[in-house]
C-alpha cells in the first residue's frame, strides 16, 4: 500500500492543482481555487489544508494552528496541524469534517461531510496511534475511523459507519462497528 508522499515530494502548487483537478477535471494553476471556491467550498478547504500542512512541515506550527481556527470558523472543517494528505484530495462538503493531528491520508481520497478520523479516546494525551487512510479511498458521510487502523487502498467506508479494525484493500465496509460487506 502506498501512502502519502514525504513532505517535500510535491510542491504546494502541485498539491492544490491536483485537488482542483478532482473537482473540475482540469489541473489549472493553484490560485484559481480562490474564485472557484465560491462554487465548490471543498477547494477552499483544500487551500486551508495545504497551507496548514506546508506551514507545519516548515516548523510554523502556530501559524498552522491559526489556519485551523480560521478553517473551523469559515468552513466548519477541523484539520489538526500535522495531518498529512497526498495529492488529489476531494472534500466536496467540508462541514463537520474532523481529522486528527497524526493522521496520514493517501492520494486520490474522497471525504464526504461530517467524517471523523482520529484516536478512540479524544481525552488521551501523548503519542497515540492514529489511522492511516490508503490511496483512492472513499469515506462516506458521517463515517468515523478511530485508532491504529489502516484503511486499504481503494476501500469504501459506508455512510454512518464506525471503523475500529483494519479494512482490507478494495473492500466495502459498513455498520457500527464496520464489517466487510464486499471485497
Amino acid at each position: 500500500m502506498t501512502v502519502t508522499p514525504t513532505p517535500d515530494t510535491y510542491t504546494f502548487a502541485h498539491l492544490v492543482s491536483s485537488d482542483m483537478e478532482r473537482f473540475t477535471g482540469s489541473m489549472d494553476p493553484w490560485w484559481k481555487a480562490f474564485h472557484r471556491g465560491f462554487q465548490r467550498p471543498g477547494l477552499w478547504a483544500s487551500l486551508f489544508i495545504r497551507s496548514q500542512q506546508r506551514l507545519t512541515e516548515r516548523g510554523h506550527r502556530q501559524v498552522g494552528g491559526m489556519l485551523r481556527g480560521i478553517g473551523i470558523v469559515l468552513l466548519g472543517i477541523d484539520i489538526s496541524a500535522g495531518a498529512r494528505f497526498g495529492p488529489g484530495l476531494m472534500i466536496e462538503h467540508p462541514g463537520g469534517v474532523t481529522i486528527g493531528p497524526l493522521v496520514v491520508v493517501g492520494s486520490g481520497v474522497t471525504i464526504h461531510q461530517g467524517v471523523d478520523v482520529g484516536v478512540k479516546d479524544p481525552r488521551a494525551r501523548g503519542d497515540m496511534p492514529y489511522p492511516v487512510i490508503g490511496d483512492d479511498v472513499v469515506l462516506g458521510s458521517r463515517s468515523a475511523v478511530y485508532g491504529a487502523v489502516t484503511v486499504g487502498d481503494g476501500a469504501l467506508v459506508g455512510a454512518y459507519s464506525v471503523v475500529f479494525k483494519d479494512v482490507p484493500p478494495g473492500a466495502t465496509v459498513a455498520g457500527i462497528p464496520a464489517k466487510v460487506l464486499k471485497r
